[in-house]
């Protein structure tokens, strides 16, 4: 199928549909995965609205698409007010790949997201989509060596994205490494800063001091924290 191509930014996040794949899993071990899972859902619902006010601000820029794990998930009720595409299968890398090349077919920009940072900036999201420059790409790197936020105008090979060691500490180093090797004249973007993502019981607790978690959008988050650390 061919798309006219706009010159919005599209921003792929990257989830899995609640009962058919099990979702954080390391955080599983510390908490229980029930109780992981539950934090899941706060973490969608809560970048469910934050992205649906977003889109509505900036529509003229921003474009949403929700990148699902399960290809009967594309169905599933929760992402039926989205709009939403196969991450295909195989490795994570090809799944980055799969969603990177649906995507470049409609809109001239995409960024990568999680579903499991509910304090993520957004602002980066809309400063990159109106950004003049050309053949360039930013990331924002997670703590552990991962990254938490991707944006790119310009698409890279299937073995840019699998000759990655994903859930590293040299994630972010290898794919930089990578994309650069492909074409050195990309263009690197400042670094934004970091994040930590939460897959330890420790990260909750870091979670719960955050000053965003007080906003009555984080409300049903902070009770669900207050049970847990």
């Amino acid at each position: 199928m061919t798309y006219p191509v706009d010159q919005k930014l599209a921003i792929a996040v990257f989830v899995k549909t609640p009962g058919m794949s099990p979702a954080k899993t390391r955080l599983g071990k510390s908490i229980g995965q029930d109780k992981a899972e539950e934090f899941y859902l706060h973490c969608l619902n809560i970048l469910d609205q934050r992205l649906t006010d977003f889109k509505t601000r900036f529509s003229s820029t921003i474009e949403v698409y929700w990148s699902v794990a399960e290809e009967d998930g594309l169905d599933a009720p929760i992402w039926q007010n989205h709009l939403r595409i196969f991450q295909g299968s195989g490795s994570l890398g090809q799944k980055l790949f799969n969603t990177q090349e649906q995507l470049f077919l409609r809109h001239k920009k995409v960024a990568f997201i999680g579903a499991d940072l509910p304090q993520i900036p957004l602002d980066p999201l809309l400063e990159f989509s109106r950004s003049p420059y050309k053949n360039t790409i930013q990331y924002g790197p997670s703590e552990d060596g991962g990254f938490y936020l991707y944006m790119s105008d310009r698409s890279f090979s299937k073995n840019v994205w699998q000759n990655v060691e994903y859930s590293s500490n040299q994630t972010l180093k290898q794919l930089r490494e990578q994309m650069i090797q492909e074409d050195p004249s990309i263009v690197e973007q400042n670094l934004l800063p970091k994040f930590q993502d939460v897959d330890e019981i420790s990260d909750l607790k870091s979670l719960k001091t955050n000053s965003k978690i007080d906003s009555p959008d984080y409300k049903s988050l902070r009770i669900f924290l207050d049970q847990i650390v």
